[in-house]
């Protein structure tokens, strides 16, 4: 018996011109189905796999006009398209294209491009992406671009501004890294056991900071305080932190010490995410609340 979802998917290839078996359509139907596959998804997949076997480019679903903002409340696996300025690009990877952040007037979203996007972004420029598809990132909403994505340079700024959100929960570890640390005077750069990732070895500058992870009952989140608020946090301004490393021979003295002040105590932080990271814009402690850190 031929279903009319073996005959929805020949509809698809016979209107473009492509001959097709509806048997074999409805026989590789029925095998993703009888393994439990959903009727939608095994739909899908024998589309794929058509189009595959056929060399045949299938448009990508029709896309929503939206802001970055409004991607914030859009659910995963949506196709939408943005007018965007792209602020900042990480490090290239061996499964992507090209990872960083865009965003508009309404806030920034992390984006990741797969290998098989013909084209890259610049910082600075801005663009209208069509056909991204929403998703999330360390809990954190993204965007992909994959094959189906299209890039228009646009003539007009997009001004951007960056994205924040409130999160309350405990801190229930603070991360090597933290602490008493030392930079690359020319980039930035955190440097480890003395030298710099990309300037080899240095003397580098102190730094203060906090690399954490918030537990908000639901979801964890690994925040970055930088120095101006590690110091009103622990009240361990940086002067002191060079002075406690100094009479303990050891930097790891003020890691230490940050870790008693904080892990255990519930906060309430402003955040914007850039990556898998939250940069902390603000944080209050929540007075009185405190919980056991043995217990997490």
């Amino acid at each position: 018996m031929i279903t009319a979802t073996a005959m929805d998917i020949q509809k698809i290839f016979t209107e473009k011109g492509i001959e097709t078996d509806i048997n074999q359509i409805e026989t590789n139907l029925n095998k993703l189905i009888n393994l439990g596959v959903p009727v939608e998804d095994a739909k899908k997949s024998v589309i794929k796999k058509i189009a595959s076997e056929k060399n045949v480019e299938l448009s990508a679903p029709s896309s929503n006009n939206v802001s970055i903002g409004e991607i914030y409340s859009i659910p995963p696996k949506k196709w939408v398209n943005v007018r965007i300025a792209v602020t900042n690009l990480g490090a290239d990877g061996e499964k992507y294209k090209q990872r960083g952040v865009i965003g508009d007037e309404t806030g920034t979203i992390n984006f990741i491009s797969s290998n098989n996007v013909p084209f890259t972004l610049e910082v600075g420029k801005s663009y209208l992406l069509e056909n991204v598809i929403t998703g999330t990132f360390y809990n954190q909403p993204q965007i992909s671009l994959n094959k189906s994505s299209k890039a228009t340079i646009l003539n007009e700024i997009i001004e951007t501004k960056a994205f924040t959100k409130s999160i309350e929960g405990a801190i229930v570890s603070v991360s090597s890294g933290s602490g008493l640390i030392k930079r690359c005077p020319t980039c930035k750069k955190v440097l480890s056991k003395g030298a710099c990732s990309e300037h080899g070895k240095i003397d580098g500058t102190y730094d203060l900071r906090i690399k954490a992870t918030l537990d908000d009952g639901e979801n964890t989140y690994t925040i970055l305080l930088q120095k101006e608020l590690t110091e009103t946090l622990t009240g361990i301004d940086l002067n002191r932190a060079i002075a406690m490393a100094a009479d303990a021979l050891d930097q790891k003295v003020v890691m230490e010490e940050i870790e008693k002040m904080i892990i255990g105590r519930y906060y309430r932080v402003e955040v914007t995410p850039v990556s898998e990271l939250m940069i902390v814009k603000g944080i209050d402690s929540l007075t009185g609340q405190m919980i056991n850190p043995l217990k997490v």
